[in-house]
């Protein structure tokens, strides 16, 4: 599961699937970002900001 479909309740889903789908998607590579996962950039973006 990589979201969540139009007709679902979220209320009904449990915390952990929430989760499952959130980190699916931070995962996912991204054409827009040279193929690195958001993830990946938020790492690379905190790094910058401890030099």
């Amino acid at each position: 599961m990589g979201w969540v479909p139009r007709k679902r309740d979220i209320r009904s889903m449990t915390d952990r699937n929430i989760k499952m789908i959130c980190d699916r998607l931070n995962n996912m590579p991204r054409k827009g970002l040279g193929w690195n996962t958001q993830a990946e950039m938020f790492c690379e973006m905190m790094l910058e900001e401890l030099r």
